[in-house]
Formats: structure tokens, C-alpha cells, sequence
């Protein structure tokens, strides 16, 4: 799981230059974010671990990570949601994570793919901006090992 994360947190890190690299995280909880980071910005969560046994005594080992986007922008709902000409919005950042994360090879997976893109939630509001959340579920399949 450890070796699964740092890879995730790299292929982020590199394929989205518009958050700083600081602000790609391994996180606690799927609603944190540290004090430093700006937005936006990533948290990348462990999941469940699920083993079952596979043919000729192999130990099989499918893996759940929680990839929780943080945005941050003018108090327009739909910019906030959608972005514009000069900020991206949550949708927008979602779509650059599956992009990424859908065409990195992963050696030790068969199989990667987004089980569950929960809706976006608002964290908070101020009078000049607003603060959402949206937590992605991705699913890594494949690593056999003998038993």
C-alpha cells in the first residue's frame, strides 16, 4: 500500500503542474487538508485492502484509494464547479486525475479504474470565495503473490 501511494502521489505531482507539488498529499482522513497547503489541492488516502485466493495457491490483492480534490475560488457557484478562462474548476481537475491515472502503467496492477466519484460537497463559504471537496474512489487490481 505504502509503494501504491508514493506512485499515485508522483504521477499527480507530475502531471498536474497547476498545483504545486507540496500540495499533493498522502492524508489522514479524506476531509483533511494540512494548514500549509493552498488550493487546489490533493489528498491521497488508503483504503480497504481485499485479499482472496486466486488459482495455484496465489494470494490476489485489490487495493482502494480515496483521492480527495480540494478547490478553491471566487464565490461563483459555477465557476467553482466548472472553472473558467483562467481558473479550473473541481470538474475540471477530476477529469486531468482520470486522465493520469487511467493511462499510467502500473506494474503490479491488471487493472485500474474509478469505482466511485462521489458528488461534490461544499466545505465552506466565505463573502468572497467558496471551498468544495470531491473524493474519488479508484480500485487496483491484480497483485498475486504465491501464497
Amino acid at each position: 500500500m505504502r509503494e501504491l501511494l508514493a506512485e499515485i502521489q508522483s504521477v499527480l505531482r507530475e502531471g498536474l503542474p497547476y498545483i504545486r507539488a507540496g500540495d499533493i498529499f498522502i492524508s489522514i482522513d479524506t476531509e483533511f487538508f494540512p494548514n500549509e497547503v493552498k488550493f487546489p489541492c490533493i489528498g491521497i488516502k488508503d483504503g480497504i485492502i481485499e485479499r482472496s485466493e486466486a488459482a495455484s495457491n496465489m494470494l490476489e490483492k485489490t487495493f482502494s484509494i480515496n483521492i480527495s480534490l480540494f478547490s478553491h475560488l471566487p464565490k461563483k457557484v459555477a465557476t467553482a464547479l466548472i472553472g473558467d478562462a483562467t481558473n479550473k474548476g473541481i470538474l475540471d481537475i477530476e477529469e486531468d486525475v482520470h486522465a493520469l491515472l487511467d493511462d499510467h502503467v502500473f506494474d503490479r496492477f491488471d487493472i485500474v479504474f474509478c469505482e466511485r466519484s462521489e458528488p461534490t460537497q461544499v466545505l465552506f463559504v466565505s463573502e468572497s470565495d467558496i471551498k468544495m471537496q470531491k473524493t474519488l474512489t479508484y480500485k487496483f487490481e491484480g497483485e498475486c503473490k504465491p501464497r
